[in-house]
């Protein structure tokens, strides 16, 4: 019965507030397909050599768009970089980015540990992990938090001697 009934649910439908949101507003990867529609993607998708090589340009044009100030904008084609490819750990740090720019910072973790358990050793998320995590500390004062910020931003600077972004947080 549950199957039939999700049959017969009319294809979610990706509103102008939801594209902005991180993960088309809690769709999953194949809800979101049907909600951009399976023939724009695959126009998407022509362009390139493989999905992956369309989440990763797409991601990289996200970061672009943070840059110039446009976080809705840059939500939008981390979203795309998102569907693209699910395995894609940069769509996740770039949506975790605009989460916390919105001062969402529980779903910028939440965002951001998704890519980091892709990713294990990607310094860049571990150390925007880490500031969220002392973003979060300093609303609510758990040392809990301090202490698993100190460890991602350490783990950050041995990953990545280079980080400033980390140097910059544990200082």
């Amino acid at each position: 019965q549950a199957q039939r009934k999700a049959k017969n649910q009319p294809a979610p439908v990706a509103t102008a507030a939801s594209r902005l949101q991180p993960l088309f507003g809690g769709l999953t990867p194949e809800q979101a397909t049907q909600a951009i529609g399976a023939k724009k993607l695959a126009d998407i998708e022509r362009s390139f050599a493989s999905k992956a090589e369309a989440s990763r340009f797409f991601s990289t044009k996200g970061y672009e768009y943070l840059q110039e100030n446009q976080p809705d904008t840059a939500a939008y084609r981390f979203n795309l970089a998102w569907v693209l490819d699910p395995q894609n750990p940069d769509a996740y740090r770039g949506l975790g980015i605009v989460a916390s720019g919105r001062g969402a910072t529980d779903e910028a973790i939440n965002l951001l540990t998704r890519g980091l358990a892709l990713d294990a050793k990607n310094s860049l998320l571990l150390s925007d992990l880490g500031a969220s995590h002392l973003i979060r500390f300093d609303q609510t004062k758990k040392k809990k938090d301090l202490t698993t910020a100190a460890g991602l931003l350490q783990q950050a600077v041995t990953q990545d001697a280079t980080n400033a972004v980390a140097w910059g947080q544990l200082a």
